[in-house]
């Protein structure tokens, strides 16, 4: 597990074997990147501005990202195709 004392944000990335480590860390750091509603959600009403529907794309995009960037390189081949966070976990 990572030193949390050093650097919070730093987890140990997903490497095939560590899943149930990976994914409560990984909770943790989108939470605290206030990204986690990204994973629940796909996107805001349709009513919803188009300004408020490019922000959510945004976030959907760099919480995938995050998780990408999360995971060692022979398990983030496995979501290279996502566009979302949400797709990230789904792919992986």
């Amino acid at each position: 597990m990572a030193d949390h004392r050093e650097d919070p944000l730093k987890i140990v990335k997903l490497n095939g074997t560590n899943y149930h480590e990976w994914k409560d860390d990984m909770k943790s750091l989108l939470i605290l990147k206030d990204w986690w509603e990204t994973m629940q959600e796909d996107a805001p009403p349709p009513s919803s501005e188009e300004e408020l529907r490019n922000e959510w794309r945004r976030i959907q995009r760099q919480s995938r990202s995050l998780i990408h960037l999360c995971c060692e390189r022979d398990q983030s081949r496995l979501i290279a195709d996502a566009v979302t966070g949400i797709e990230a976990c789904i792919c992986g």
